[in-house]
């Protein structure tokens, strides 16, 4: 994260770990035209 930050034009979004990288991923194969969720929830 600190070599991020000092970077003269840091990027808006960082992923931070091995979880953040997975669910950005999985993220981007989602269609943009259905409610995204990273997670099965059940209440």
């Amino acid at each position: 994260m600190a070599d991020t930050i000092e970077q003269e034009n840091p990027p808006l979004r960082v992923t931070a770990g091995v979880s953040a990288a997975k669910i950005l991923a999985a993220r981007k194969t989602a269609p943009e035209a259905e409610v995204f969720f990273p997670y099965d929830i059940s209440w």
